[in-house]
């Protein structure tokens, strides 16, 4: 499970930053279009594979209803750290991935 709120938070993130307005307010610096595209994709990607794993795992009602059950939260935690600690998302995201990734090991 911890994995797959790991890929929704990556994927996320990587679709926010694909967005000129977010990447420039995190970067301070205009974004590339190679940029653009490998962050929307590998997001997308990313998303669609989170949804893969938790119908596998629990069956496509369960699977799609805990996956919005997951999204919900993400954006809204997503949304507000862009919103009022920009300069936090990136070491915010880290520390969050390589704790979700620990935990899940344990």
């Amino acid at each position: 499970m911890l994995i797959n709120i790991s890929l929704i938070y990556l994927g996320l993130s990587l679709l926010c930053l694909g967005m000129d307005k977010h990447y420039k307010a995190v970067f301070q610096k205009n974004i590339s279009r190679v940029f653009k595209n490998f962050s929307k994709f590998t997001g997308s990607l990313l998303l669609i594979i989170s949804l893969i794993f938790l119908i596998k795992s629990i069956g496509i009602s369960l699977g799609i209803t805990y996956w919005i059950g997951i999204l919900t939260p993400e954006i809204i935690f997503i949304a507000l750290i862009l919103t009022y600690k920009t300069k936090m998302f990136i070491p915010l995201s880290i520390f969050l991935l390589l704790l979700f990734f620990i935990l899940n090991f344990l």
